[in-house]
């Protein structure tokens, strides 16, 4: 059921604090919830967008080969921001 007064874009957010043994370890997980969370959407609400929010520092990875081939083969959209400042520094759609 589409929510008229939700927004058209749906975020989510991993906690800034990774748990995992490993940044990939992360990654792999938040990857893995963005799909379903996506892919879920889809159904009810095809015109929503999922992003996954990452913190600046570990948003890194989308600057290296295997990082940038996850977002050119659209399988994340990401939103990268400063947790100190509460704001958002870079989008990648």
């Amino acid at each position: 059921m589409k929510t008229p007064w939700a927004p058209r874009i749906c975020t989510l957010k991993r906690n800034s604090r990774f748990l995992g043994l490993s940044l990939m370890d992360d990654l792999e997980n938040a990857i893995g919830k963005c799909v379903l969370y996506r892919t879920t959407l889809s159904y009810g609400e095809p015109d929503r967008r999922v992003f996954l929010a990452m913190p600046f520092d570990a948003a890194k990875i989308f600057e290296e080969p295997f990082g940038l081939q996850l977002i050119e083969s659209n399988v994340l959209r990401v939103i990268v921001f400063d947790p100190s400042e509460e704001e958002i520094v870079k989008w990648i759609p």
